[in-house]
C-alpha cells in the first residue's frame, strides 16, 4: 500500500498576504496558498489513536523541525506537517516578489478591509491581517463602520475601492450586523479584487472542468497547498470532506475533484458518517464539531487535514444525525423481476402541457409570448437533428423560436454578433448555442458572451457557482440535470439522506447533477475516470446518475438492490438485426439491471426527453422573470 501523510498548524498572519498578491503575480497564483486560523481545538484525536494515521493536522505549535519524507511514520505517531513553518516559507516568498514587483515597476500590492460594529473577535481578525500585510510589504487600506450603518455606506466604501488602482484586494469581515443582506454586499466587491474567492462567479469556474478561477477561498486552497508542499499524491485517492459550507466544505471537494481525487462530501444529513470516513485516504474536515472523528473511524495511513478549530477539552462526540429512510416510493416498489420503469416520456409530455397552459396564460394577461433563439454553427446532422426538434418543441408549447445557422468556416466574431444581438432583443428571453463548435472557435467565449439572465442552458459559471454555494439560487440549471431530479422528484422519490453515486463529471452532466443532489440533502460520491474500482462505490449507491458515454459499463451485480438508476448515457452500439444497423442503449445494462433496481430509466425514453422539456421551462422562467409576471 501507498503510505501518504501530511499535517497542519495554520498560521493567521499568513492568509491575507498570500491571497492579494495573486491579481499582480499569476506565478503565485497555483503555489501560494495559505490558511487563517485564530481558534482552538479541531477534531481531537486521543494520542493513542494517532497509531493508525500516517499523517495529521494539529492545533498546537509543533517542535521545530525540517521538513521530512512524506511516507514515513514512527509506530508511535503520525508525522506532523508543520503548518506554520510552511506558512512563513510562502511569507518569504511573498516579501521577496513584492520587493521585486516594486522595484521593477514601481507598484506595491494593496488590501483593503472593511469592518462593521464592534465584535472583538472580528477586530482581532482585522488587526492580524493588518500586521500579516506589514510583514511582507503590502500596503493595507482599513475601513471601520459603526454597527448601526447602513448598507449603502457599505456599498459605497466597496465601490471605491473597486475604483482605486492601489487596492488589489477588497476583504469584507464577516459576519455583518442582520440589517444588511450579506450576498448583495459580497457580490459588490469587482471579481478581479475579491481576494477571499467567495463571488459565484469565481466558484462557478471552478466546479467547472476546462475553467480557471481567479480566486480560490483561502482554506480549501492552503489545505490543497499542504498537501503540495509535503509531496501528497492526491490522484486517483478517496478523499471524504466532512461539512459543505460555502467557504471551506464545498470549495475544498471541488479542488480535490481537480486534482483527480474521488470525492464523498458527508454532511448533517449524512447517515453513519465513518462507514465513508474509514474508506478515505484523505480526510479534509471542517465541520465545527469538536472531537467528532474518532480514531476508530480512521483508514490506517489516511491523511487529516482538520480546519475545525474548536474551545473545547473534553472528548464529547456532538454531531445529530438525521432519521435515514430506506428507499421507498409509490411508483417504485420492485417486483422479483423487473424494476419500474421510469418514463420520461410521459413526464415530459406532462411539463409541456404544464408549460403550454402558463405561455398561454402570460400572452393573454400581459401580451408576451416567451422566445427562444438558437445558433447552429456548421453541418453536423446531430446538431441539426437536435435543433429541429428544439424547434419542434417550442412550437408545440407556444414558446417563439428564433433560428440562426452559419457555416462551419463563419468566425468567431460573426457567431458573437448575433449572440449580442439577441441579448438586446427583448423578444429573446433564451439564447443557446448548439455544441459542439468548430475546432477554430473558443467555446468558453462564445458561451461567456450569452447575457447570463438568458442562459436557458444554465452553463454560464455564474449559475454554476450559485449553484455550488449554499444560500445562493442559479437563474438557471442546466436542463438535462435538472431533468434527472425533476424525474426522481416526480416519481415520488425521496433524495435527503440517501447515498447518490454520480459517474462522470462533465460540466454538463455530471457535476451539476451532483451539486443538485448535494443541495437535497444526498450524500454524494463522484466517479471518475480516475477511480479505482468505481463497483465499491455504486454498489452503495441508493441512487446512481449515470453519465459517462460508456455503453453498458455499469452492470448488475454492481447495483445494490432496490436502487434508483437515472440513465443519461445514449451510446449507439451495432446491431444487425435493427434496420439502422445499431441500436442505442445506456451507460447501465438495462437487462440486468431492471432485475436489482426498484426503478430505472430506459434508454431511449428516460432522460432524453426531459432535456428539451426542461429547455422549455428555463425559456418560460426567464420570459416572466424579465417581465416580472408571476
Amino acid at each position: 500500500m501507498e503510505k501518504i501523510c501530511g499535517a497542519v498548524r495554520l498560521s493567521p498572519e499568513s492568509s491575507t498576504t498570500a491571497r492579494l498578491l495573486l491579481p499582480l503575480t499569476r506565478n503565485l497564483s497555483r503555489q501560494h496558498g495559505v490558511v487563517s486560523f485564530n481558534r482552538l481545538v479541531g477534531v481531537r484525536l486521543p494520542h493513542r489513536h494517532l497509531t493508525s494515521l500516517t499523517a495529521l493536522t494539529t492545533h498546537c505549535s509543533p517542535s521545530p523541525s525540517p521538513l521530512v519524507s512524506a511516507s514515513v511514520a514512527t509506530e508511535t505517531s503520525a508525522i506532523v506537517i508543520d503548518g506554520k513553518a510552511i506558512a512563513k516559507q510562502i511569507r518569504d516568498e511573498i516579501t521577496e516578489e513584492v520587493s521585486k514587483m516594486k522595484n521593477a515597476i514601481g507598484v506595491t500590492p494593496g488590501l483593503a478591509v472593511i469592518l462593521v460594529g464592534d465584535r472583538k473577535d472580528s477586530a482581532t481578525y482585522v488587526r492580524n491581517k493588518k500586521k500579516a500585510c506589514e510583514s511582507v510589504g503590502i500596503n493595507s487600506f482599513e475601513v471601520r463602520l459603526p454597527e448601526d450603518c447602513t448598507e449603502q455606506e457599505v456599498l459605497k466604501f466597496i465601490s471605491d475601492f473597486n475604483d482605486d488602482p492601489s487596492v488589489h484586494g477588497i476583504l469584507v469581515q464577516l459576519p455583518l450586523p442582520s440589517h444588511m443582506n450579506e450576498q448583495n454586499i459580497l457580490n459588490a466587491v469587482s471579481i478581479e479584487k475579491d481576494v477571499d474567492g467567495f463571488h459565484p462567479l469565481n466558484i462557478g469556474c471552478l466546479a467547472m472542468r476546462g475553467r480557471e478561477p481567479l480566486f480560490v477561498p483561502c482554506t480549501p486552497k492552503g489545505c490543497i497547498e499542504l498537501l503540495h508542499r509535503y509531496g501528497i499524491n492526491i490522484k486517483g485517492k478517496k478523499a471524504v470532506v466532512i461539512g459543505r459550507s460555502n467557504i471551506v466544505g464545498m470549495p475544498a471537494a471541488l479542488l480535490l475533484q481537480r486534482e483527480d481525487a474521488t470525492i464523498s462530501i458527508v454532511h448533517s444529513r449524512t447517515k453513519n458518517p465513518e462507514e465513508y470516513i474509514r474508506e478515505a485516504d484523505i480526510i479534509i474536515s471542517a465541520v465545527g464539531q469538536p472531537n467528532m472523528v474518532r480514531g476508530n473511524w480512521i483508514k490506517p495511513g489516511a491523511v487529516i487535514i482538520d480546519v475545525g478549530i474548536n474551545p473545547v477539552e473534553v472528548s464529547r462526540n456532538l454531531w445529530s444525525f438525521a432519521s435515514y429512510l430506506i428507499i421507498s416510493l409509490t411508483a417504485s416498489v420492485a417486483t422479483e423481476t423487473s424494476a419500474i420503469v421510469i418514463d420520461g416520456k410521459a413526464i415530459a409530455k406532462q411539463i409541456r402541457d404544464e408549460i403550454t397552459e402558463e405561455v398561454s396564460k402570460m400572452k393573454n394577461a400581459i401580451g408576451v409570448t416567451p422566445g427562444l433563439a438558437v445558433i447552429l454553427v456548421g453541418d453536423r446532422k446531430d446538431s441539426a437533428t437536435y435543433v429541429r426538434n428544439k424547434k419542434k418543441a417550442c412550437e408545440s408549447v407556444g414558446i417563439n423560436s428564433f433560428e440562426v445557422r452559419l457555416p462551419e468556416d463563419c468566425t468567431e466574431q460573426e457567431v458573437l454578433k448575433f449572440i449580442s444581438d439577441f441579448n438586446d432583443d427583448p423578444s429573446v428571453h433564451g439564447i443557446l448555442v448548439q455544441l459542439p463548435l468548430p475546432s477554430h472557435m473558443n467555446e468558453q467565449n462564445i458561451l461567456n458572451a450569452v447575457s447570463i439572465e438568458k442562459d436557458v442552458d444554465g452553463f454560464h459559471p455564474l449559475n454554476i457557482g450559485c449553484l455550488a454555494m449554499r444560500g445562493r439560487e442559479p437563474l438557471f440549471v442546466p436542463c438535462t440535470p435538472k431533468g434527472c431530479i425533476e424525474l426522481l422528484h416526480r416519481y415520488g422519490i425521496n433524495i435527503k439522506g440517501k447515498k447518490a453515486v454520480v459517474i462522470g463529471r462533465s460540466n454538463i452532466v455530471g457535476m451539476p447533477a451532483a451539486l443538485l443532489l448535494q443541495r437535497e440533502d444526498a450524500t454524494i460520491s463522484i466517479v471518475h475516470s480516475r477511480t479505482k474500482n468505481p463497483e465499491e462505490y455504486i454498489r452503495e449507491a441508493d441512487i446512481i446518475i449515470s453519465a459517462v458515454g460508456q455503453p453498458n459499463m455499469v452492470r448488475g451485480n454492481w447495483i445494490k438492490p432496490g436502487a434508483v438508476i437515472i440513465d443519461v448515457g445514449i451510446n449507439p452500439v451495432e446491431d444487425t438485426k435493427s434496420p439502422r444497423g445499431y441500436r442505442l442503449v445506456g451507460d447501465v445494462c438495462y437487462e440486468e439491471a431492471c432485475k436489482v433496481a426498484s426503478a430505472i430509466t430506459p434508454v431511449p425514453g428516460g432522460v432524453g426527453p426531459m432535456t428539451i422539456a426542461m429547455l422549455l421551462s428555463n425559456t418560460l422562467v426567464s420570459a416572466k422573470r424579465i417581465h416580472n409576471f408571476q
